[in-house]
């Protein structure tokens, strides 16, 4: 807590004192703000490892102005102690004034302001991406005792499940805009680079007029894909045998059943968020795993028992009446690097990614493992808008808040253990 208050401390005088000198010199105050508020340069395209879609430049008008005082976060006071949930955190605020790009009128700007500050307000310290972080110790997957293997871990004193689960109109809408954005809002921008820490590289994909033009998402979309019991027999039985392809080839396949041997799922309920195509089902019933739950946008039907699916407006509602039990352990591959880019369907936010996290670990049990696949880098954070995030030093800790790390990584799949929330 110290290390933050001195942090908003030299951030408030910084801010005053800019703005003081810019009086005196008779500088306006947009002028200065546009210095202080520039956007992150961008990777030149021949850098890129993925293609880049041409897009015209943004036809809006100059960058809104920011606050002189350069602060996203504004402190909030201390609640009565009798506030089980709600402790000392910083809320967002949009650094406005703000206005209409070329993707957004003022109106859709203002609504996704609006709820964005309201969900930075619930989410308290999980949405707040520059608290301290602190060094831990890595786990052996094997007896789950802490190795001498350091890393970065951030972790929270409270969660409010009750928001993260069960509000899910609040936390999961869709987007505001027919198509998914090319650009991030300027009112955005700080939250979504994390003030310059994350890389910025243009890689647009909508992913509904890529599939016939109709500018339909995930969200939207009424096709419905069926998984038969005969499919999913037929790729338990290729699991087993070490030669099901899945959506990734053979050999990630193969290395995430290796991984799943260290999450003892013999009997267990597992949760898979975020899948169309059912080989990591498929794998977790091979690898003993009971009864899977997979949470996904897509309208899925499933006729096999032992796979049930469910869209988050469904899941959501069961969780809010108390019918959702814990599950012992939970996975995701390839999904959650895509959450709050709007490129599905989803609305807008900056911390789309870090709440689906969260939401896993109020639906997972003390002690239960997730098996998380994102795309990686050792040494930078990349957000390639509006497709992916990649993620490396700066974001990973933020992103998997409140779970310790299991030693060892198998292509860029990782896993962690549900950790207990840490007192303030």
């Amino acid at each position: 807590m110290g290390t933050e208050t001195t942090g908003r401390s030299s951030q408030w005088m910084r801010g005053t004192i800019m703005l003081l000198v810019g009086t005196l010199a008779g500088i306006g105050i947009g002028a200065m703000v546009a210095t202080l508020g520039a956007a992150p340069a961008i990777a030149p395209e021949s850098s890129l490892s993925s293609s880049v879609a041409e897009a015209s430049p943004e036809k809006s008008s100059a960058a809104p102005a920011m606050s002189p005082f350069k602060a996203s976060f504004a402190a909030e006071g201390s609640p009565a102690k009798s506030d089980p949930v709600k402790r000392y955190h910083k809320v967002w605020k949009a650094p406005g004034p703000y206005a209409a790009d070329s993707n957004h009128t003022l109106e859709q700007i203002t609504t996704i302001v609006n709820r964005l500050e309201q969900i930075s307000e619930l989410c308290g310290e999980l949405c707040d991406t520059s608290r301290e972080l602190k060094t831990a110790h890595m786990l052996d997957p094997e007896t789950m005792e802490q190795t001498d293997v350091e890393y970065k871990r951030a972790t929270t004193s409270s969660v409010d499940c009750d928001v993260l689960v069960g509000r899910g109109e609040l936390l999961e809408p869709p987007r505001d805009t027919r198509v998914a954005p090319v650009y991030i809002p300027k009112v955005l921008e700080n939250e979504f680079l994390m003030d310059g820490r994350v890389t910025l590289v243009p890689n647009y994909i909508d992913w509904g007029l890529k599939n016939g033009g109709t500018g339909q998402s995930y969200l939207t979309s009424s096709r419905q894909i069926v998984w038969t019991k005969q499919m999913i027999d037929t790729q338990i039985a290729q699991a087993k045998n070490r030669t099901l392809v899945g959506t990734y080839r053979v050999e990630k396949t193969t290395a995430t059943l290796d991984l799943m041997q260290h999450m003892k799922l013999e009997g267990k309920r597992v949760l898979v968020v975020g899948s169309e195509r059912p080989w990591l089902e498929a794998s977790a019933l091979a690898s003993g795993a009971a009864h899977v739950t997979t949470l996904e946008y897509s309208n899925l039907v499933s006729e096999d028992p032992r796979i049930s699916t469910m869209r988050p407006a469904a899941f959501a509602e069961a969780y809010a009446k108390g019918e959702l039990e814990k599950f012992d352990a939970a996975m995701t591959y390839s999904s959650l690097e895509h959450s709050g880019l709007g490129r599905y369907g989803d609305a807008l936010n900056p911390w789309g990614d870090i709440l689906a996290v969260a939401k896993i670990w109020c639906v997972t049990k003390p002690g239960g493992i997730l098996l998380n696949q994102v795309p990686r880098n050792t040494r930078q954070d990349i957000l390639y808008f509006n497709a992916h995030r990649v993620y490396g030093p700066i974001r990973e800790p933020y992103f998997t808040a409140n779970w310790e790390r299991i030693k060892g990584t198998v292509h860029d799949a990782q896993l962690y253990r549900r950790a207990e929330l840490q007192s303030p």
